[in-house]
């Protein structure tokens, strides 16, 4: 579809995940940052983000910036926390009331062009709100749930999930985050997806030349060497949310005893906790989430980023690990399949 604009453009993006990265939602943030990014120094839109995030403790200078100069507007949204063994989980609450008055406003009388929508539960509701209103939108899919440990253990997350589905029919546009993973959605269940994402680098810092980071990478590398009171022939590094579907187990058990294994990041899972106590020798969790200067680092830091993980839709972390010069070993499914 095409729009054309007599004033200043403006759009509403309704975002689950957004900085300050989550231990739950890292590359979905990531992802949104990015697209407001693009969408506001690149074409000089103004955005409001309907989100339950709170934006202004980001600690990202673009978005202190933008909420400054009213480039972007935070409408704050509730949300329902789901715990589980697997962790803890923040989804937009659609058929909130507080959430449904705000939404019908911002329709109402917020002046926007177009919609993008995120993967938020029961967003069928919001979408058919827009096609009533003739506000275009674009609907991502970008969670692979039934790869998710909890998917066959009731049936409350196969109905959410195939409302999900049903939802991008009512979309304006339906995409996704890689054209592998678009693929997957045609042929196991015959939805189309119209348009997909550009890899991308959610920060700066991933776009600096490599030798602004030379010394400190040399730098950590050294202090891993001595933590493990060895030096290893190579050092293999993990990095991204700890939970089942990662398999983070698989790379300690095959890790050689001359090898190294630095796995970063975070979840609330128990499995979190378990990578927590599984360090040994030659294998070092460091567990929190780490931004973007801090994993830049740490890339350089190592000889090859493994993943092992089956649910990736597309995988941020392998465009990170190239950005920083790293070569990757990762499980050829999913959106690992756009890059392998």
């Amino acid at each position: 579809f095409q729009l054309t604009f007599l004033f200043m453009p403006r759009a509403l993006v309704c975002a689950q995940a957004f900085p300050p990265l989550l231990k739950q939602a890292g590359g979905v943030a990531k992802d949104y940052l990015a697209l407001c990014r693009a969408l506001i120094d690149g074409l000089g839109w103004e955005v409001t983000l309907f989100s339950p995030v709170n934006i202004r403790e980001s600690g990202e200078e673009d978005v202190t910036r933008w909420l400054l100069t009213g480039q972007l507007v935070h409408a704050p949204a509730t949300a329902v926390e789901a715990s589980t063994t697997v962790g803890v989980a923040l989804f937009m609450d659609f058929f909130s009331m507080t959430n449904a008055l705000v939404f019908l406003r911002l329709l109402m009388f917020g002046g926007h062009d177009l919609c993008l929508i995120d993967d938020s539960c029961l967003r069928l509701a919001p979408l058919m709100l827009l096609r009533s209103f003739g506000i275009p939108s674009i609907a991502t899919t970008h969670s692979d749930v039934p790869s998710h440990p909890l998917y066959d253990q009731s049936i409350m997350p196969k109905i959410m999930w195939w409302l999900h589905l049903a939802s991008a029919f009512f979309a304006t546009s339906h995409a996704t985050v890689a054209n592998a993973y678009a693929k997957s959605l045609w042929d196991r269940y015959k939805v189309p997806v119209h348009s997909v994402w550009p890899p991308v680098l959610w920060s700066e810092a991933f776009r600096r030349p490599l030798r602004d980071f030379a010394a400190a990478a040399a730098d950590r590398r050294a202090k891993w060497v001595q933590r493990m009171g060895f030096s290893p022939r190579a050092i293999f590094l993990f990095a991204g949310r700890w939970s089942a579907e990662k398999r983070i187990h698989l790379l300690i058990d095959a890790m050689p005893q001359d090898c190294g294994l630095i796995i970063v990041g975070d979840s609330d899972a128990d499995y979190a906790d378990e990578i927590e106590a599984s360090g040994r020798r030659n294998v070092l969790p460091e567990r929190g989430m780490l931004g973007a200067e801090e994993l830049r680092v740490a890339y350089a830091a190592s000889d090859l980023f493994v993943s092992a993980s089956t649910c990736e839709t597309l995988g941020n972390t392998v465009v990170e690990a190239w950005s920083s010069g790293t070569p990757v070993a990762i499980q050829p499914v999913g959106g690992h399949l756009e890059f392998v």
